[in-house]
């Protein structure tokens, strides 16, 4: 099993405790299109900065909304963290836009589009422009808003491995918000918004509390990891954990919460 799986261990502190983490190399790179079931298709990645402008009246997806607005499309975007780790981030915005609030996708769900839409949504509901789970940006732009999609740490040619939640990634995204203030289009007020892991990662990056972090949108989040996920009521529940470390796309390890949850049953630091 851990050889088909490609695991690896790495001791970490936590809190008094040294405790073992366990790794799992991603099984794909990130140029694999997303096929699992319940999530969106996304086209093949590509490493590809520029800068794109979408016309008004633009139709990426069949059955999608036409663009209302021209969009500013900025691909593959660097941005270093404060331990050294770049990462990459897309950026959409009206096209002249000035002086704008921005609202951050932040998960490690591929920011490749155009994405159709996720299972039980309307393909008439949404452009394609959206991050799975996030907010579309034909919706957002054309109310004046810039929508920041990043590759988060160790998702698709993002340097480092993904985090699952906790520390480093409210970390990471307390660095990107501030990054994100900084920008010359920017009118530094920054928000977060999306559900299910967008809105757990929200509440560990609030706690940080970044200065230009405005305004959090979560929704669709457990609260409790241990008890409301992988080990529900003490009994270990695994399935749909595994399955999202399954899928995702990077160059690098994911931690592997799942077969943490089969070492560690009882809780501890981590």
């Amino acid at each position: 099993m851990a050889g088909k799986l490609r695991l690896s261990i790495e001791t970490r502190k936590f809190g008094e405790e040294y405790i073992e983490v366990i790794y799992r190399k991603t099984k794909d790179p990130p140029d694999i299109p997303e096929t699992r079931k319940g999530f969106p298709k996304t086209p093949k990645a590509e490493f590809k900065p520029g800068v794109t402008t979408l016309t008004k009246g633009t139709v990426l997806i069949d059955g999608g909304i036409p663009l209302p607005c021209d969009i500013l499309w900025e691909r593959d975007v660097s941005m270093k963290l404060r331990d050294g780790t770049v990462i990459y981030t897309d950026i959409l915005r009206p096209v002249g836009g000035s002086n704008l609030p921005a609202i951050i996708s932040w998960s490690l769900y591929s920011k490749q589009l155009p994405q159709s839409a996720p299972m039980g949504v309307p393909a008439d509901a949404v452009s394609g422009l959206q991050k799975f789970e996030g907010p579309d940006p034909a919706y957002w732009c054309n109310h004046g808003y810039a929508i920041i999609n990043p590759d988060t740490r160790g998702a698709g040619y993002s340097g480092g491995d993904m985090p699952f939640w906790g520390t480093t990634e409210a970390n990471d995204g307390y660095d990107f918000i501030e990054w994100v203030a900084a920008q010359d289009w920017s009118n530094s007020r920054v928000a977060l918004s999306g559900n299910s892991w967008l809105t757990i990662s929200q509440w560990f990056i609030a706690s940080k509390r970044p200065p230009h972090l405005t305004a959090i949108a979560p929704w669709e989040g457990h609260t409790d990891l241990y008890r409301h996920d992988v080990l529900r009521g003490g009994i270990p529940d695994i399935g749909f954990c595994d399955h999202i470390i399954d899928g995702m796309r990077g160059q690098n390890r994911i931690e592997d919460m799942a077969a943490m949850a089969i070492k560690y049953p009882l809780i501890n630091g981590y």
